[in-house]
């Protein structure tokens, strides 16, 4: 099944991305890119226009992780990306379990 073109707004975001985000995408599981893909337009590009080191580091969780993190309910995602840069560096920095956490995710199956 192919993946829609993505309306101009996150066109434009994807075209303005350091090519280490652009790597780390590249190196996401299919799966993953759809659930990415599949954000409503304007969520998207915000994530997509996140500064480079915090979306680095989010993009670079484990996949189940960010599984999880793309699959919040729309209002939770967009209040997380809402935070400044600095908060959103620290909690991606963080080991998994702390930022499952720090974003009051499910506890995971493996846990």
């Amino acid at each position: 099944m192919p993946l829609l073109a993505p309306p101009a707004l996150v066109v434009t975001e994807l075209s303005l991305l350091d090519m280490s985000i652009t790597s780390e995408l590249s190196a996401m599981p299919e799966n993953l890119l759809r659930l990415l893909f599949a954000l409503e337009p304007k969520l998207l590009a915000r994530l997509l226009s996140l500064p480079p080191l915090p979306l680095a580091k989010l993009l670079a969780l484990p996949p189940e992780l960010n599984r999880r993190i793309f699959s919040l309910p729309h209002t939770e995602l967009k209040a997380q990306l809402s935070l400044p840069s600095k908060e959103l560096l620290r909690l991606f920095s963080l080991p998994p379990h702390l930022i499952e956490q720090a974003l009051r995710l499910p506890i995971s199956p493996q846990a």
